[in-house]
């Protein structure tokens, strides 16, 4: 069995139309957003709290019609937007459960439904 080259691998990454990297990118800055909005919930900005998650939110929907309507949806694409999904639900629901809004057996259920 030969082992592809990092060379050919390269050349395929640079053939590659740089806008079928954009559902991953938009996935990706929805995880990168957590941060930002778990900061603005426990500072009081409501407003700013609630504006980045339903950003958040209609990303999540953005990403799947980009992959569709570019024809660069993958079993990686999918897999990565869960994955991301579950990191953002739960890093939410995390946040919550520290600060006493719910009881830590609900963080339990979240994960269950990911898995």
């Amino acid at each position: 069995m030969t082992r592809p080259s990092t060379h050919s691998l390269l050349d395929r990454i640079k053939q590659r139309n740089p806008m079928s990297y954009l559902p991953s990118a938009v996935t990706f800055l929805r995880l990168a957003a957590l941060p930002t909005l778990i900061f603005f919930m426990g500072t009081g900005r409501v407003v700013l709290a609630d504006s980045l998650f339903l950003l958040a939110i209609s990303s999540d929907l953005a990403d799947g019609y980009l992959a569709r309507k570019l024809g660069v949806s993958s079993k990686f694409g999918a897999s990565f937007d869960v994955g991301i999904d579950f990191l953002f639900i739960g890093g939410v629901f995390l946040y919550f459960t520290i600060i006493g809004i719910y009881p830590a057996w609900v963080l339990v259920v979240i994960a269950a439904m990911f898995v």
